[in-house]
């Protein structure tokens, strides 16, 4: 997460299952609440996310409005990795004191 350069807070929009044998993965929409780190001149996005195996059975999908950190190697708008925001305070210290 540190190589990220640019970071920012979305709600989401839409999320829909993927079929991945294996895995828990998402297709999601968001629409950028606020910039953390660097400049980010986009104000919605799509991208996909997998944080789990279905081993540990089916995670259930990310809800309207729940807060994601979108992580950016750089301004195309291209999301590098994604991660609910809890998730995401336990392991970058760049998120301290975000709600």
């Amino acid at each position: 997460m540190a190589a990220r350069t640019i970071i920012v807070i979305a709600a989401i929009e839409d999320a829909e299952r993927l079929s991945s044998v294996g895995w828990n993965r998402w297709s999601m929409t968001a629409r950028k609440l606020k910039t953390i780190r660097g400049a980010q001149s986009e104000k919605s996005y799509s991208f996909q996310a997998t944080l789990s195996s279905s081993g540990c059975g089916e995670t259930p999908l990310p809800t309207r409005g729940e807060r994601w950190v979108l992580y950016f190697s750089s301004s195309d708008g291209a999301v590098s990795e994604a991660l609910p925001l809890a998730l995401a305070k336990e392991h970058d210290p760049r998120l301290k004191g975000i709600r």
